[in-house]
Protein backbone atom coordinates (compact mmCIF):
# COMPACT_ATOMS: atom_id res chain seq x y z
CA UNK A 1 0.00 0.00 0.00
CA UNK A 2 2.77 2.19 0.73
CA UNK A 3 4.21 1.80 -2.45
CA UNK A 4 0.66 2.34 -4.55
CA UNK A 5 0.56 5.77 -2.23
CA UNK A 6 4.25 6.55 -3.48
CA UNK A 7 3.04 6.14 -7.39
CA UNK A 8 0.56 8.52 -7.16
CA UNK A 9 1.93 11.03 -5.45
CA UNK A 10 4.45 10.81 -7.97
CA UNK A 11 1.28 10.86 -10.37
CA UNK A 12 0.02 14.18 -9.04
CA UNK A 13 4.13 15.99 -9.11
CA UNK A 14 4.53 14.59 -12.89
CA UNK A 15 1.03 16.02 -13.99
CA UNK A 16 1.89 19.10 -12.73
CA UNK A 17 4.57 20.14 -14.33
CA UNK A 18 3.73 18.34 -17.87
CA UNK A 19 3.22 21.30 -20.45
CA UNK A 20 2.75 21.28 -23.73
CA UNK A 21 5.07 22.63 -26.70
CA UNK A 22 4.54 23.51 -30.24
CA UNK A 23 7.23 21.60 -32.84
CA UNK A 24 7.11 23.02 -36.38
CA UNK A 25 7.32 19.67 -38.54
CA UNK A 26 8.20 20.64 -42.52
CA UNK A 27 9.54 19.12 -45.48
CA UNK A 28 9.11 17.74 -48.57
CA UNK A 29 8.27 14.38 -50.02
CA UNK A 30 9.84 12.93 -53.41
CA UNK A 31 8.43 10.27 -55.77
CA UNK A 32 5.07 10.34 -53.76
CA UNK A 33 2.76 7.95 -55.03
CA UNK A 34 -0.50 9.91 -55.17
CA UNK A 35 -2.96 7.01 -54.75
CA UNK A 36 -1.14 7.32 -51.22
CA UNK A 37 -2.62 9.53 -48.16
CA UNK A 38 0.18 10.45 -46.11
CA UNK A 39 -0.04 10.90 -42.39
CA UNK A 40 2.92 11.80 -39.74
CA UNK A 41 2.36 9.90 -36.65
CA UNK A 42 3.44 11.08 -33.60
CA UNK A 43 2.37 8.77 -30.58
CA UNK A 44 -0.78 7.66 -30.83
CA UNK A 45 -2.18 10.42 -32.68
CA UNK A 46 -1.39 10.87 -36.67
CA UNK A 47 -1.68 13.54 -38.57
CA UNK A 48 -2.88 13.85 -42.04
CA UNK A 49 -0.79 15.75 -44.41
CA UNK A 50 -1.54 18.49 -46.74
CA UNK A 51 0.62 18.57 -49.23
CA UNK A 52 1.65 20.96 -51.99
CA UNK A 53 2.16 20.66 -55.71
CA UNK A 54 5.88 20.56 -55.42
CA UNK A 55 5.08 17.69 -52.55
CA UNK A 56 5.91 20.02 -49.90
CA UNK A 57 4.22 19.91 -46.16
CA UNK A 58 4.11 21.91 -43.13
CA UNK A 59 2.25 21.39 -39.83
CA UNK A 60 2.35 22.05 -36.27
CA UNK A 61 1.88 19.55 -33.62
CA UNK A 62 1.62 19.45 -29.43
CA UNK A 63 4.21 17.66 -27.68
CA UNK A 64 4.01 16.81 -23.95
CA UNK A 65 8.14 16.37 -23.85
CA UNK A 66 11.03 15.49 -25.68
CA UNK A 67 13.17 13.91 -26.60
CA UNK A 68 10.17 11.93 -28.84
CA UNK A 69 9.84 10.53 -31.83
CA UNK A 70 7.52 11.07 -35.29
CA UNK A 71 7.36 8.88 -38.15
CA UNK A 72 5.66 8.40 -41.45
CA UNK A 73 2.20 6.40 -42.38
CA UNK A 74 -0.70 5.35 -44.44
CA UNK A 75 -4.04 3.68 -44.22
CA UNK A 76 -4.55 0.73 -46.37
CA UNK A 77 -7.90 0.07 -47.75
CA UNK A 78 -8.69 -2.36 -44.74
CA UNK A 79 -8.45 1.20 -42.63
CA UNK A 80 -4.28 -0.92 -41.40
CA UNK A 81 -1.95 1.50 -40.40
CA UNK A 82 1.20 0.75 -42.07
CA UNK A 83 4.12 2.63 -41.15
CA UNK A 84 7.03 3.91 -43.55
CA UNK A 85 10.04 5.08 -41.76
CA UNK A 86 11.75 3.91 -38.77
CA UNK A 87 10.86 6.04 -35.70
CA UNK A 88 12.84 9.46 -35.96
CA UNK A 89 13.51 11.36 -32.82
CA UNK A 90 14.08 14.60 -31.88
CA UNK A 91 14.57 17.11 -29.42
CA UNK A 92 14.15 21.15 -30.54
CA UNK A 93 10.61 22.79 -31.67
CA UNK A 94 11.53 22.81 -35.44
CA UNK A 95 12.08 19.90 -37.53
CA UNK A 96 12.50 19.90 -41.01
CA UNK A 97 13.19 16.51 -42.89
CA UNK A 98 13.26 15.36 -46.52
CA UNK A 99 11.91 12.12 -47.49
CA UNK A 100 12.12 9.71 -50.69
CA UNK A 101 9.08 7.72 -50.83
CA UNK A 102 10.26 5.08 -53.47
CA UNK A 103 13.03 3.87 -50.83
CA UNK A 104 11.62 5.69 -47.81
CA UNK A 105 15.51 7.17 -47.40
CA UNK A 106 15.45 10.18 -44.99
CA UNK A 107 17.38 13.28 -44.65
CA UNK A 108 17.19 15.69 -41.52
CA UNK A 109 19.29 17.55 -39.60
CA UNK A 110 20.00 17.81 -35.60
CA UNK A 111 19.78 13.88 -35.81
CA UNK A 112 20.21 12.38 -32.23
CA UNK A 113 22.57 9.83 -30.77
CA UNK A 114 19.54 7.97 -29.60
CA UNK A 115 18.07 7.11 -33.02
CA UNK A 116 20.91 4.42 -33.66
CA UNK A 117 19.24 2.66 -30.42
CA UNK A 118 15.94 3.28 -31.49
CA UNK A 119 16.83 1.43 -34.68
CA UNK A 120 18.81 -1.21 -33.15
CA UNK A 121 15.70 -1.99 -30.72
CA UNK A 122 13.14 -2.08 -33.80
CA UNK A 123 15.30 -4.33 -35.32
CA UNK A 124 15.54 -7.07 -32.59
CA UNK A 125 12.56 -9.43 -31.58
CA UNK A 126 11.33 -11.27 -28.80
CA UNK A 127 13.77 -12.06 -26.36
CA UNK A 128 16.84 -10.52 -28.13
CA UNK A 129 15.18 -6.95 -27.78
CA UNK A 130 14.09 -7.51 -24.48
CA UNK A 131 17.54 -7.99 -23.25
CA UNK A 132 19.06 -5.05 -25.41
CA UNK A 133 16.32 -3.06 -23.44
CA UNK A 134 17.23 -4.06 -20.32
CA UNK A 135 20.95 -4.30 -20.48
CA UNK A 136 20.63 -0.28 -22.09
CA UNK A 137 17.89 0.84 -19.25
CA UNK A 138 19.02 5.01 -19.48
CA UNK A 139 18.18 4.79 -23.30
CA UNK A 140 15.38 6.82 -23.98
CA UNK A 141 14.27 4.56 -26.56
CA UNK A 142 14.79 1.38 -24.06
CA UNK A 143 12.05 3.21 -22.05
CA UNK A 144 9.65 3.84 -24.61
CA UNK A 145 9.79 0.55 -26.21
CA UNK A 146 9.64 -0.98 -22.53
CA UNK A 147 6.04 0.79 -21.91
CA UNK A 148 4.99 -0.08 -25.53
CA UNK A 149 5.85 -3.32 -24.37
CA UNK A 150 5.59 -3.86 -21.00
CA UNK A 151 2.33 -6.27 -21.53
CA UNK A 152 4.45 -8.99 -22.84
CA UNK A 153 7.42 -8.47 -20.07
CA UNK A 154 7.42 -9.78 -16.26
CA UNK A 155 7.10 -7.59 -13.85
CA UNK A 156 10.34 -8.22 -12.43
CA UNK A 157 11.73 -7.21 -15.43
CA UNK A 158 9.95 -4.51 -15.56
CA UNK A 159 10.92 -3.17 -11.54
CA UNK A 160 14.95 -4.30 -13.04
CA UNK A 161 14.56 -1.69 -15.35
CA UNK A 162 13.14 0.66 -13.06
CA UNK A 163 15.63 0.40 -10.41
CA UNK A 164 18.22 0.76 -12.96
CA UNK A 165 17.14 4.40 -14.20
CA UNK A 166 19.06 7.52 -13.15
CA UNK A 167 17.65 10.51 -11.53
CA UNK A 168 17.62 12.25 -15.20
CA UNK A 169 15.21 9.49 -16.37
CA UNK A 170 13.03 8.18 -13.22
CA UNK A 171 10.28 11.13 -13.99
CA UNK A 172 9.94 10.51 -18.01
CA UNK A 173 6.65 10.11 -18.99
CA UNK A 174 7.30 6.04 -20.25
CA UNK A 175 8.95 5.69 -16.94
CA UNK A 176 5.85 6.87 -14.48
CA UNK A 177 3.35 4.59 -16.82
CA UNK A 178 5.64 1.32 -16.68
CA UNK A 179 5.62 2.71 -12.66
CA UNK A 180 1.82 2.11 -12.63
CA UNK A 181 1.52 -0.32 -14.79
CA UNK A 182 4.01 -1.90 -11.76
CA UNK A 183 1.88 -0.98 -9.12
CA UNK A 184 -1.12 -1.90 -10.30
CA UNK A 185 -0.33 -5.37 -10.97
CA UNK A 186 1.00 -6.15 -7.74
CA UNK A 187 -2.31 -5.07 -6.69
CA UNK A 188 -3.70 -8.39 -8.65
CA UNK A 189 -6.17 -8.61 -10.80
CA UNK A 190 -9.53 -7.51 -9.37
CA UNK A 191 -12.72 -9.58 -10.01
CA UNK A 192 -16.17 -9.32 -8.84
CA UNK A 193 -16.45 -9.56 -5.29
CA UNK A 194 -13.33 -7.76 -4.46
CA UNK A 195 -12.15 -4.81 -2.63
CA UNK A 196 -11.36 -1.86 -4.44
CA UNK A 197 -7.97 -0.04 -3.44
CA UNK A 198 -8.42 4.21 -3.33
CA UNK A 199 -6.45 5.49 -5.90
CA UNK A 200 -6.32 9.20 -7.09
CA UNK A 201 -6.52 10.80 -10.28
CA UNK A 202 -6.73 14.52 -11.51
CA UNK A 203 -9.42 16.44 -12.80
CA UNK A 204 -9.34 19.40 -15.55
CA UNK A 205 -7.87 21.57 -12.95
CA UNK A 206 -5.15 19.24 -11.95
CA UNK A 207 -6.55 18.44 -8.69
CA UNK A 208 -6.24 15.18 -7.37
CA UNK A 209 -9.56 13.18 -6.73
CA UNK A 210 -10.01 10.25 -4.84
CA UNK A 211 -12.48 7.72 -7.27
CA UNK A 212 -13.24 5.13 -4.47
CA UNK A 213 -13.42 7.44 -1.34
CA UNK A 214 -15.03 10.46 -0.35
CA UNK A 215 -18.59 9.52 -0.38
CA UNK A 216 -21.14 6.41 0.83
CA UNK A 217 -22.53 6.24 -2.77
CA UNK A 218 -22.70 3.39 -5.45
CA UNK A 219 -20.50 4.11 -7.93
CA UNK A 220 -20.60 4.16 -11.36
CA UNK A 221 -16.69 4.46 -12.79
CA UNK A 222 -16.33 4.50 -16.58
CA UNK A 223 -13.30 4.02 -18.75
CA UNK A 224 -13.21 5.95 -22.17
CA UNK A 225 -11.18 6.76 -24.55
CA UNK A 226 -11.43 10.05 -27.04
CA UNK A 227 -10.49 7.38 -29.81
CA UNK A 228 -13.73 5.15 -29.59
CA UNK A 229 -16.66 6.90 -30.62
CA UNK A 230 -18.63 4.16 -28.76
CA UNK A 231 -17.07 5.85 -25.84
CA UNK A 232 -18.43 9.79 -27.34
CA UNK A 233 -21.60 8.07 -27.95
CA UNK A 234 -21.86 7.06 -24.27
CA UNK A 235 -21.29 10.38 -22.77
CA UNK A 236 -25.36 10.78 -23.83
CA UNK A 237 -26.19 7.95 -22.14
CA UNK A 238 -24.54 8.67 -18.32
CA UNK A 239 -26.17 12.19 -19.21
CA UNK A 240 -29.31 10.65 -19.14
CA UNK A 241 -28.39 8.24 -16.41
CA UNK A 242 -27.48 11.66 -14.42
CA UNK A 243 -30.98 13.30 -15.38
CA UNK A 244 -32.75 10.38 -13.22
CA UNK A 245 -30.15 9.50 -10.96
CA UNK A 246 -31.63 11.86 -7.94
CA UNK A 247 -28.40 11.70 -6.07
CA UNK A 248 -28.42 7.61 -5.81
CA UNK A 249 -25.34 6.88 -7.58
CA UNK A 250 -21.58 8.51 -7.59
CA UNK A 251 -20.74 9.02 -11.89
CA UNK A 252 -17.04 8.95 -12.57
CA UNK A 253 -15.36 8.92 -16.25
CA UNK A 254 -11.72 7.82 -16.68
CA UNK A 255 -9.92 9.45 -19.55
CA UNK A 256 -7.32 6.00 -20.68
CA UNK A 257 -6.15 8.98 -23.08
CA UNK A 258 -1.84 9.16 -23.91
CA UNK A 259 -1.86 13.17 -23.74
CA UNK A 260 -3.80 15.92 -21.96
CA UNK A 261 -4.93 17.60 -25.07
CA UNK A 262 -6.23 15.18 -26.18
CA UNK A 263 -8.51 14.81 -23.48
CA UNK A 264 -9.41 17.74 -22.49
CA UNK A 265 -9.89 19.28 -26.57
CA UNK A 266 -10.62 16.26 -28.48
CA UNK A 267 -14.55 15.63 -28.63
CA UNK A 268 -14.82 18.37 -26.60
CA UNK A 269 -18.07 19.59 -27.67
CA UNK A 270 -19.40 16.08 -26.36
CA UNK A 271 -17.42 16.21 -23.41
CA UNK A 272 -18.90 20.11 -22.15
CA UNK A 273 -21.89 18.32 -21.31
CA UNK A 274 -20.30 15.75 -18.90
CA UNK A 275 -21.53 17.34 -15.57
CA UNK A 276 -19.98 14.56 -13.14
CA UNK A 277 -16.63 13.83 -11.76
CA UNK A 278 -14.51 13.65 -14.56
CA UNK A 279 -10.69 11.93 -14.70
CA UNK A 280 -7.75 11.57 -16.56
CA UNK A 281 -6.18 8.18 -16.51
CA UNK A 282 -2.84 9.54 -18.52
CA UNK A 283 -0.20 6.62 -17.30
CA UNK A 284 -2.51 3.57 -16.87
CA UNK A 285 -3.11 2.98 -13.88
CA UNK A 286 -7.02 2.54 -13.29
CA UNK A 287 -7.16 0.79 -16.74
CA UNK A 288 -4.17 -1.73 -15.53
CA UNK A 289 -5.71 -2.13 -12.04
CA UNK A 290 -9.65 -1.92 -13.50
CA UNK A 291 -8.55 -4.92 -15.95
CA UNK A 292 -9.42 -2.44 -19.30
CA UNK A 293 -9.75 -5.02 -22.15
CA UNK A 294 -12.17 -2.73 -24.46
CA UNK A 295 -13.88 0.92 -24.28
CA UNK A 296 -16.03 1.75 -23.23
CA UNK A 297 -15.81 -0.46 -19.85
CA UNK A 298 -18.20 0.36 -16.72
CA UNK A 299 -17.64 -0.76 -13.35
CA UNK A 300 -20.18 -0.77 -10.42
CA UNK A 301 -18.78 -0.06 -7.25
CA UNK A 302 -21.18 -0.29 -3.64
CA UNK A 303 -20.99 1.79 -0.73
CA UNK A 304 -18.57 -0.54 1.11
CA UNK A 305 -16.05 -0.13 -1.71
CA UNK A 306 -16.54 -4.03 -3.43
CA UNK A 307 -16.58 -4.25 -7.15
CA UNK A 308 -20.65 -5.70 -7.59
CA UNK A 309 -20.61 -5.81 -11.30
CA UNK A 310 -18.48 -4.89 -14.56
CA UNK A 311 -19.50 -4.43 -18.22
CA UNK A 312 -18.29 -3.76 -21.06
CA UNK A 313 -19.26 -1.88 -24.95
CA UNK A 314 -22.28 0.43 -25.96
CA UNK A 315 -25.47 -1.85 -26.80
CA UNK A 316 -29.08 -2.93 -25.30
CA UNK A 317 -27.89 -4.75 -22.36
CA UNK A 318 -25.29 -2.08 -20.96
CA UNK A 319 -28.06 0.53 -20.87
CA UNK A 320 -30.47 -2.33 -18.98
CA UNK A 321 -27.44 -2.34 -16.71
CA UNK A 322 -27.17 1.55 -16.23
CA UNK A 323 -30.98 1.86 -15.82
CA UNK A 324 -31.17 -0.84 -13.12
CA UNK A 325 -28.95 1.61 -11.36
CA UNK A 326 -31.35 3.88 -10.37
CA UNK A 327 -34.18 2.08 -9.83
Amino acid sequence: MKQLVLILLLNMMVYQVQAQQTVHFSGKINNLDPTEIVRLSYGTTSYFLELSSDHRFARDIEVAETPTFFYFSTISKSGKIIQHTPRIWFDNDSVVINLDWSDKSIQTANTLDIQAVSEKIESLKGKKQKEFILNNPNEIPSLYFADRNKEKMSTSDLTQLLQALNEANKNTTYATRIKNYVAAKKLGGLKKGDKVNDFTLPDETGQEVSVIKGSDKTKLIAIFSSGCQYSIASIKLLSQLSEINEGQIEIITIWDDASKDTWLNTHKEEKDKITWTNLWDGYNFAATYLNRKLWPSFYVVNKEGVLTDKFHSLNKKTAQKLGDLVN
